[in-house]
């Protein structure tokens, strides 16, 4: 297939609406799912599996289970090894709203300016059969 012949038989004019053809089966290919047969040319990669989704979700549901104690997200960063804080707050967050996160008290961030919230699981057997898997 070429981006010329799929904006044709899709009756894409020329112009930015084409430049959209282009930047899709680039993203396409980065992915993955297409490859580069010659200059202009791509056809599909039967190979191509979707990642698993959620790996990293489930990496930081498993350091929150086996944190027993109270843990913050900066615990729960170390024990998972994720560079971001913000998406381990974000999870936590939603645990929280649904019930199998109770913050329990507050402590000074380990680099000494700041207040960091501090955690506990709810029910430990519920979360494992829920979340962990």
């Amino acid at each position: 297939m070429s981006p010329i012949g799929i904006c044709e038989a899709l009756n894409i004019p020329k112009g930015p609406p084409r430049a959209v053809v282009w930047n899709v089966l680039k993203d396409l290919q980065k992915r993955g799912e297409i490859q580069r047969t010659e200059k202009g040319r791509f056809r599909y990669n039967h190979d191509y599996k979707k990642p698993i989704e959620g790996q990293l979700k489930q990496v930081v549901m498993k350091a929150i289970y086996v944190s027993i104690s109270g843990f913050s997200a900066t615990d729960i960063q170390r024990l998972s090894g994720l560079g971001d804080k913000h998406y381990i707050q974000k999870i936590m967050r939603k645990l929280v709203a649904d019930g199998y996160l109770v913050q329990v008290s507050r402590r000074k961030c380990g680099h000494g300016n700041g207040i960091e919230r501090v955690f506990s699981i709810i029910d430990r057997a519920k979360f494992r059969l829920d979340l962990v898997g």
